[in-house]
């Protein structure tokens, strides 16, 4: 039995071939595209909504050591718990006439009313 095959034959069969491991290469290539070929339903891609700029973030006028300060009292500038904002808070020092920024007796720069810190303490009345 002569298991011998043609140049010809040989150049067949290595084209075929190639051409084989080209067609599955783009068929599992499209199975994990983000093109709508599966049938499956994708809702349309909506931008992020931009972050708010904090009004009272300006804080280049303060030393090194004021914004440590700042850091380690964990200011944020938005409270994540409602009953504790700076404006309620015994440190809070109200913003001049037709400012929207307030200040803090112990913690140096503009600071938002709706802000924390861990220094938090329940204002007093009288």
């Amino acid at each position: 039995m002569d298991n011998s095959i043609s140049r010809k034959e040989f150049l067949q069969r290595l084209s075929l071939l190639g051409f084989s491991v080209l067609g599955a290469a783009g068929v599992l290539s499209s199975c994990g595209s983000s093109d709508n070929g599966g049938g499956q339903t994708q809702k349309p891609a909506t931008p992020p909504p931009a972050p708010e700029k904090d009004p009272c973030g300006d804080t280049s006028g303060l030393t090194e050591t004021d914004l440590n300060v700042r850091k380690n009292f964990q200011y944020v500038s938005k409270s994540s718990d409602p009953t504790k904002v700076c404006d309620n808070c015994q440190f809070w020092k109200a913003p001049e006439a037709g400012a929207f920024c307030g200040g803090c007796q112990i913690i140096q720069g503009p600071m938002n009313p709706k802000g924390y810190c861990n220094q938090w303490l329940q204002k007093t009345t009288g």
